[in-house]
């Protein structure tokens, strides 16, 4: 690196059994660190992937890892997947629980709801049973959200709501409840979230690639994404809120420590 200072993909989704291998993802990682992206956290959100992320994380440095059960998995998770997130945050590269959280995107029926909130309930039990910082998605589900995190006095713990795409009132109470926004490539696309920015304190921020399928920063056109675009999103909210992107690094890198407690290579 020739510039002094690193960003943190807080949010990709590379496992062996979505096709990665090692050779592939040591090169992703090569051209991450090319432009400044120096620590990555892989997201397993679903038992299949557990063991395929973690052994990700085992064998490169600058990755770790998440496990946890996402809201796409309402009607088929069972007692004894709860278990493997439990062993798996074990790991010392296994840093937070997630993704979980709600997703109304499909309009999903009242018995499916339930099934999504009792899913997100349980692992938000297994975070701050063990004092382990959570990975929440939410499309279309803010108000239910809020409604869980209330009723388990939340506030007391940490987590993040990854490639934010809610509103301002949306935004203050995330920030109420202590939770951090991560912004995606989605930032750069959308001037409603651009306006939204100007209000989010910096030191809850996270910045997040989403890779492989979640929107590319601006310009960028690409089949899939990678944690290298997170440069791209820096660099647009840097001049977004007219500061210099050293410093947007400094602090959103410093977040990522804090919340996830990782070291983040140089």
């Amino acid at each position: 690196m020739t510039e002094d200072f690193t960003l943190v993909d807080t949010h990709c989704h590379f496992v062996l059994e979505y096709g990665y291998n090692f050779n592939t993802v040591s090169t992703l990682i090569s051209r991450a660190k090319e432009l400044n992206v120096g620590a990555m956290v892989n997201i397993s959100d679903h038992p299949q992937l557990f063991h395929g992320g973690v052994s990700l994380a085992d064998r490169f440095p600058e990755i770790y890892t998440a496990v946890g059960i996402s809201p796409a998995m309402m009607e088929g998770w069972s007692s004894e997947h709860l278990e493997e997130i439990k062993y798996y945050l074990q790991n010392s590269k296994v840093i937070a629980v997630g993704e979980t959280g709600l997703d109304y995107s499909n309009n999903p029926t009242p018995e499916q709801r339930s099934s999504q909130h009792t899913l997100f309930s349980k692992q938000l039990d297994i975070a701050t049973g063990l004092n382990m910082p959570v990975i929440i998605s939410c499309s279309y589900a803010f108000d239910d959200l809020f409604a869980i995190l209330r009723s388990k006095n939340w506030g007391k713990h940490m987590g993040v709501v990854h490639n934010f795409s809610g509103n301002e009132r949306e935004a203050q109470q995330l920030l109420q409840t202590g939770l951090y926004v991560s912004y995606s490539g989605l930032l750069t696309r959308s001037p409603r979230l651009q306006e939204i920015a100007q209000s989010i304190p910096l030191d809850k921020v996270l910045l997040e690639s989403g890779c492989p399928h979640t929107e590319l920063p601006f310009p960028q056109r690409s089949t899939f994404n990678e944690p290298a675009y997170v440069r791209y999103t820096a660099e647009f909210l840097a001049k977004t809120l007219d500061i210099p992107i050293d410093y947007l690094a400094g602090v959103t890198t410093e977040n990522a420590r804090k919340l996830f407690n990782i070291e983040v290579p140089t």
